[in-house]
């Protein structure tokens, strides 16, 4: 008996202007049709505004209100079908309002479309060439993950050559934006991936940015925050000084770089559910012990959405220093990336240490660092 179901997305989009910004307020409307008999927890909706990604689960809400920052946004639905994810359908969508209907067909993995006026196809906006063009290495990643899955937590190896593949096809992707540079792909896939990555130096992105990508999509917020973000790398790559910023702890306190002139900030970027971020805590904890009395502080800023799994993290741990929750811009002004990351920071707002750009896994790049500036 064939399965159908309908998903009605709306889209309303209140366009109205802030300054001489034109300011976008999107909200996604989601109905399953009630004769759905697939498990809503399997499906997730993905929206990405041009700058952030967000995370829709259809089981326990129904909306989601947010800003479009470039000139068009991106939909994907997808249905996880045990250990993997069948990415159903992407489109993209414009300002004004739109009205999204999908059927399901017979064929689990496909989806059926009714066109409406601002709704984009994700093939028209140079999706489907994107894909057939990075469809080898993307294929290769995606084999060997499945072949190997089952024993990546006994072979570190495996992990390893997977972060290679996924540079591999990494790589193929700035192929791609060279070939196509007039491609509204080429400048999402680079302002929403490529750019947010540590793989690639921070000169190299300016480079493409100014040089490659064409200037028909650089009048929006998103391709601003673009520019910012790959300053902010230049600028931590060549130990200039780290980006000034401003963050509140859960009782209002803010924090920013000003306040810590004259000391040395270890800044911290952890997550509760880090497997490494934890193995870098008890190591922290020592550090911290050891200089806390001296010109020296350290800052830590989860990007967890749990407030619970955060607080219970930090109590577990002993975290005994300031710790900033729910204020992710700072990170996010950064590339995003993964965590843990580790900056340290000098007496005049220098960065002296990244961990994005070496390997220190003991962090005993770090406390060699530390005892020069402050043992003695």
């Amino acid at each position: 008996m064939k399965l159908f179901f309908k998903i009605i997305l709306t889209v309303t989009f209140i366009i109205f202007r802030l300054h001489s910004f034109a300011m976008d307020s999107t909200r996604v409307k989601i109905n399953f049709d009630s004769l759905l008999k697939l498990p809503l927890n399997k499906f997730t909706i993905w929206i990405n505004d041009g700058i952030y990604k967000h995370k829709v689960i259809p089981k326990s809400e129904t909306n989601w209100k947010g800003e479009l920052f470039s000139p068009f946004g991106l939909v994907e639905i997808d249905y996880h079908n045990s250990d993997t994810s069948i990415t159903f359908k992407k489109f993209f969508f414009k300002k004004g309002n739109c009205s999204i209907y999908i059927d399901k067909t017979s064929n689990r993995d496909r989806l059926h479309i009714i066109p409406s006026f601002n709704l984009v196809s994700y093939d028209i906006m140079g999706g489907s060439l994107l894909d057939s063009f990075t469809k080898k290495e993307f294929d290769t990643l995606i084999h060997f993950y499945r072949v190997n899955r089952k024993r990546f937590g006994t072979d570190p190896m495996l992990i390893h050559k997977t972060f290679l593949l996924g540079d591999t096809l990494n790589y193929r992707k700035i192929e791609f934006i060279k070939q196509y540079p007039d491609s509204y792909m080429a400048f999402w896939i680079f302002a929403t991936h490529i750019a947010k990555l540590d793989l690639f130096k921070p000169d190299s992105l300016m480079n493409i940015y100014n040089n490659v990508l064409t200037d028909k999509y650089k009048n929006s917020k998103a391709a601003s925050y673009l520019v910012s973000l790959i300053k902010n790398k230049i600028a931590i790559a060549s130990n200039a000084n780290f980006p000034d910023f401003s963050v509140s702890d859960l009782s209002g306190n803010t924090f920013n770089l000003k306040m810590f002139k004259g000391k040395y900030l270890l800044l911290q970027f952890w997550a509760s559910w880090c497997t490494p971020c934890l193995k870098e805590v008890p190591l922290l904890k020592e550090i911290n012990n050891k200089y806390k009395n001296k010109d020296f502080r350290i800052l830590s800023i989860t990007i967890d959405k749990d407030s619970i799994a955060f607080q219970k993290a930090v109590k577990k741990y002993s975290m005994d220093w300031t710790q900033i929750y729910g204020d992710t811009v700072l990170f996010n002004s950064l590339g995003w990336g993964g965590v843990p990351q580790i900056y340290l920071i000098d007496k005049a707002g220098h960065v002296i240490y990244n961990s994005t750009m070496i390997k220190d896994f003991d962090l005993n790049l770090l406390r060699k660092l530390l005892s020069e500036k402050l043992d003695g």
